[in-house]
């Protein structure tokens, strides 16, 4: 096919942008690893010591990729989308982007160290995998050890003995540092795994071993249990989504600004497949036939959204906060949809791990908030679907989770109080969703509406909650269960209302007297020594009910955009073994406008 001239100048700008991303790009990722090496550490000192330190990178992360996002909203020539590849649902008005059907390229493999198949994939990808994942702890350890000099990175013989014999602990890291970055640090020891071709079941075995080897071999302090869990359980969901959107983004087809701005976002996204390639050269390459993608297309919708938040707490003063809280903050929140609940039953396709899956996150721009205020995932592993009289369809279904949300009750004190602190780190669960098109009496029998029942029932295995008591940590550990439902009504592809129902019951097993505990304050010896291998504790010996109620109206000026209102209550009840009984309420009002990309 002969090139025109205009063709050839696009193609020049393509080369011009591409060096400029040779030049940058190890930049971009010297300054992106800085965000996750002092989120790795096993104690409280340490994660004060940085905290002003990660608290910047952080938002300096979000905003560089809220502006990068807007780009796409701003510039058509990097929001190059086919007429042919959006379809609008004709009840919901959802705007749905469908992918091509490329061909799959095979997992190719940049470092042979058991040689290639002929289409240039490892003859042991398991293998070649596995050192990958131990690699990922071998850099972050010397990192530590030789750059910053880390006292928990001083390994010997004696801490090893220590931690091969002297038992697992619960740790008193930071929550964001336990119930946020470990699960993302884990996605980086799943992806080597997913980017070598391996299944979701075989990779669930990698940020495990990546989390053992790391609290064995890797640390000073004593290994913990919840960072085992977090990092091995958390760290597959966070990382089989983070594999799926990349893959949305990486395209070898493109060229130009759009390109640059697709391979950051997905490098961003997923960092092990931005580094794999870089050294095959992919990064750097254009095919003009083949998009380079590694799963099945699956149809998806994106909506970016901005507003503000009131929050305000209606219960009596909370011991450790000594004061009633009330503000208005800004944020930006993305919602992702992968795939449909019936992709099975519409469109015959066979059942695969995360072939569905939900994302939802929220980024506070104030000071005395944290940056990631929400992360919330609901990945499918398996799915039974069902077509019943009356056009009702049942999807039942077997799930993962995470979900996060973290409030600071006022400037330089981070105890939530009152607020909402919730946590499912590691949670499955079985799913109920049913949707019906529906003709209300005074539509003149046109289907102009349609309803959906969204029900879950899950076990937590490890989750987390405010703290009212514990000295060491603003939260407690506990295992339990969650409920949620959902229902939403939408009308003539105009308006929406709905109201998303949350409870989870959550166990504190293990806690420490008030005597005991006060014995701490009196020897600074030993509470250094408990504080650096975790004192073995929950938090608040008891239980804690949480319960949040969410009442959503949307109204959709347009295909794109539409406006949200939304009241949240949330209601918490601690009983304590040692303690009193203490109960926390607070409310928030949200209003803000999304654009459907």
């Amino acid at each position: 096919m002969m090139w025109s001239a205009d063709n050839r100048m696009k193609q020049l700008g393509f080369f011009t942008f591409q060096a400029h991303l040779k030049k940058h790009f190890s930049l971009f990722f010297g300054h992106f690893s800085l965000f996750f090496l002092p989120l790795h550490t096993n104690s409280h000192a340490k994660s004060q010591m940085n905290k002003s330190k990660v608290t910047n990178i952080i938002r300096i992360n979000a905003k560089a990729l809220f502006l990068l996002l807007l780009s796409l909203i701003m510039s058509n020539s990097i929001l190059a989308i086919e007429p042919d590849s959006i379809w609008y649902d004709s009840i919901t008005n959802v705007r749905t982007h469908l992918q091509r059907p490329d061909t799959l390229t095979p997992y190719t493999c940049s470092l042979h160290f058991f040689g290639k198949n002929k289409n240039g994939s490892s003859k042991a990808p398991g293998l070649q995998a596995l050192i990958e994942d131990l690699s990922i702890n071998a850099l972050v350890l010397g990192w530590d050890h030789f750059v910053t000099d880390r006292e928990w990175a001083r390994i010997t013989n004696a801490t090893l003995r220590q931690n091969l014999s002297g038992g697992w602990v619960w740790d008193n890291d930071s929550f964001s540092g336990n119930q946020f970055a470990h699960p993302y640090h884990g996605s980086m020891f799943y992806n080597t795994a997913r980017e070598h071709g391996l299944s979701y079941g075989v990779s669930l075995l990698y940020p495990l071993a990546g989390s053992l080897t790391w609290e064995l071999f890797c640390e000073t302090n004593r290994p913990a249990i919840n960072d085992f869990l977090s990092t091995g359980i958390g760290g597959a969901a966070i990382g089989e989504v983070t594999h799926r959107l990349s893959d949305i983004f990486f395209d070898d087809t493109k060229q130009g600004p759009q390109r640059v701005v697709r391979e950051i976002i997905g490098s961003f996204l997923n960092p092990v497949r931005g580094i794999h390639r870089i050294m095959s050269g992919e990064m750097f390459r254009v095919n003009r036939f083949n998009a380079g993608k590694k799963e099945e297309p699956m149809p998806y919708t994106f909506q970016i959204g901005t507003g503000g938040r009131y929050i305000y707490d209606r219960a009596p003063i909370h011991p450790r906060t000594g004061m009633r809280y009330y503000e208005t903050i800004p944020y930006i929140d993305f919602r992702f949809t992968y795939g449909n609940h019936f992709n099975h039953l519409d469109e015959g396709k066979s059942p695969r791990a995360y072939d569905y899956f939900e994302l939802y996150s929220l980024v506070n721009f104030d000071p005395d908030q944290p940056t990631v205020g929400e992360l919330d995932i609901r990945g499918r592993i398996g799915s039974l679907q069902y077509q019943f009289p009356h056009q009702w369809k049942l999807d039942l279904g077997f799930y993962q989770n995470i979900k996060y949300i973290d409030h600071y009750s006022k400037e330089d004190n981070e105890a939530p109080g009152n607020l909402a602190l919730i946590s499912e780190a590691a949670s499955f669960g079985i799913g109920l969703f049913f949707e019906r098109p529906y003709s209300p009496p005074f539509w003149g029998g046109k289907k102009g509406a349609t309803l959906t029942h969204d029900f879950m029932l899950s076990a937590v295995p490890l989750g987390g909650c405010a703290a009212d008591y514990y000295p060491f940590r603003r939260y407690n550990f506990g295992t339990g269960t969650s409920i949620r439902y959902r229902f939403q009504f939408t009308l003539n592809r105009r308006f929406s209302i709905g109201n998303d129902f949350y409870f989870m019951r959550l166990f504190i097993l293990k806690g420490k007297t008030p005597e005991k505990l006060a014995l701490y304050a009196s020897d600074e010896h030993r509470y250094k020594k408990e504080m650096e291998d975790g004192i073995n504790a929950w938090g608040d010996k008891g239980e804690q009910s949480i319960f949040q109620n969410r009442l959503y109206f949307q109204c959709h000026f347009s295909r794109n955009l539409h406006l949200t209102l939304q009241h949240e209550l949330n209601l918490r009840h601690g009983n304590y073994r040692y303690y009193p009984s203490i109960t926390g309420k607070s409310h928030e009002w949200k209003a803000g406008v999304s654009y459907a990309l």
